[in-house]
C-alpha cells in the first residue's frame, strides 16, 4: 500500500493489488537470490585467494622469519595504528562538532572501534558506518541527519586524502611504477579491466559527492583543508604501522616505497570481489614487495601479518560492544 492511501481502499485497486501481488514478491524475491549468490562468489574469490597465497609459501624458509624480535615490531605496530584511529575520531569529532552536534571524544572514539570491529567480523551482515550512524543517532535523536551527514563526508573524507596522496607516492617511486605494472599477467589484467572501470566510476562519483558535502558541510575552504590533513595524518600513521611489520620480517625497502605498497593495496579492496578486500589485498600487497625485492614469503607473511594487527586493533571495539551489553542486560535485570 502507497503511503496516503487508506487501508481499505477500493475493491477495483485491491483487486489489481492482489492480482500484482506474486509479481511483486518475485521482485522482491530477485534482488535477495541475486545478492546471495554475489556474497557466494565474494567467499570463493576469498578462500581461493587465501588459498593461493598460502600455497605459494615454502613454509621452511618462512618459519626463521617468526623470531622472537618480531614480537616487538608487532606491538609497535599495533600502538601505531591504534594512534591512526584515534585521528579518525578525532576528526568525526570535529566534524560532529561543525554539524552542531555535541559528542564527547570518548564517545565518537568507542564507535569507531565498534563500526571497525562489525566491519571485519560481522562481514556482509552489518556496515561499520550503519553502526556509527545508529549508535549515535540513538544519543541525538533530534540531530540524526547532521550525524548521518557527518559519517558520509567522514568516509569521503578518507577517501580524498588518499586520492590525494596518491600522486605524491608515484612521483617518489616513478622508476618502479612502470615494472609493477609492466609484469602484471595479461590475462589478470584483462580480466580487471571491468572491475576497475567500475571503480574508476565509483571514486568520480565519491568525488563528486565529497566536494557537495564539503561545501554544505564546513564553513570555509580551510577547514576543508584542515579536515584532510587530518584524513592524510591518520593514512600516514596506517601506512607506518605496516611499515614497522615490514622491518621486523627483515623487508629492505623504504618508507617512500610502503607508501606505494598501501596504496594499491588500499585501492584494490575497493574491487567489489572479495570480503573485505580479503585474500585481494593481501595479493597486491605480496606482489608489489616481491617486485621491490622482498622474498615470497616474508611478502606474504607481511601481507598477512598487517592484516591480523588490523584485525586486532578491530578487537578493541569488540571489548567495547561487550561492555555496552553487559551494561544494557545488567540495566535490564535491575527492577
Amino acid at each position: 500500500m502507497e503511503p496516503g492511501n487508506s487501508q481499505q481502499g477500493d475493491p477495483v485497486t485491491s483487486q489489481a493489488a492482489s492480482t500484482d501481488e506474486p509479481a511483486a514478491q518475485s521482485n522482491r524475491s530477485r534482488p535477495t537470490v541475486l545478492s546471495r549468490i554475489y556474497q557466494i562468489l565474494k567467499t570463493l574469490v576469498t578462500l581461493g585467494m587465501v588459498y593461493w597465497l598460502l600455497r605459494m609459501v615454502d613454509w621452511p624458509s618462512l618459519l626463521p622469519l617468526l623470531k622472537p624480535e618480531l614480537f616487538t615490531w608487532l606491538i609497535g605496530s599495533f600502538a601505531v595504528f591504534v594512534l591512526s584511529e584515534l585521528v579518525i575520531a578525532w576528526r568525526w569529532s570535529k566534524l560532529l562538532s561543525v554539524a552542531g552536534v555535541e559528542v564527547s571524544l570518548s564517545h565518537v572514539t568507542r564507535y569507531v572501534f565498534i563500526s571497525m570491529f562489525t566491519s571485519n567480523f560481522l562481514p556482509g551482515t552489518i556496515s561499520g558506518d550503519v553502526v556509527k550512524m545508529v549508535g549515535l543517532s540513538r544519543q541525538k535523536k533530534d540531530q540524526q541527519p547532521a550525524v548521518i551527514a557527518s559519517v558520509i563526508v567522514d568516509r569521503l573524507y578518507n577517501l580524498a586524502g588518499m586520492i590525494l596522496m596518491t600522486p605524491v607516492a608515484i612521483s617518489l617511486n616513478w622508476q618502479i611504477v612502470p615494472g609493477i605494472f609492466r609484469e602484471v599477467d595479461q590475462t589478470i589484467i584483462h580480466a580487471s579491466v571491468f572491475p576497475l572501470t567500475g571503480v574508476w566510476h565509483t571514486i568520480r562519483r565519491k568525488l563528486a559527492e565529497f566536494w557537495q558535502a564539503s561545501q554544505s558541510f564546513t564553513r570555509s575552504p580551510g577547514m576543508v583543508a584542515r579536515f584532510l590533513v587530518y584524513s592524510m595524518l591518520s593514512s600516514q600513521l596506517s601506512f607506518f604501522s605496516f611499515y614497522l611489520v615490514c622491518l621486523g620480517l627483515g623487508i629492505q625497502l623504504t618508507y617512500p616505497q610502503m607508501m606505494l605498497v598501501c596504496m594499491l593495496s588500499y585501492f584494490s579492496g575497493l574491487l567489489p570481489i572479495s570480503i573485505n578486500g580479503l585474500g585481494v589485498q593481501e595479493g597486491v600487497f605480496s606482489y608489489v614487495l616481491v617486485h621491490m625485492g622482498a622474498a615470497l614469503p616474508a611478502a606474504v607473511a607481511a601481507a598477512f601479518l598487517t592484516r591480523f594487527v588490523f584485525l586486532f586493533v578491530s578487537l578493541i571495539g569488540g571489548v567495547w560492544l561487550g561492555m555496552e551489553k553487559k551494561k544494557s542486560s545488567g540495566k535490564q535485570k535491575t527492577p
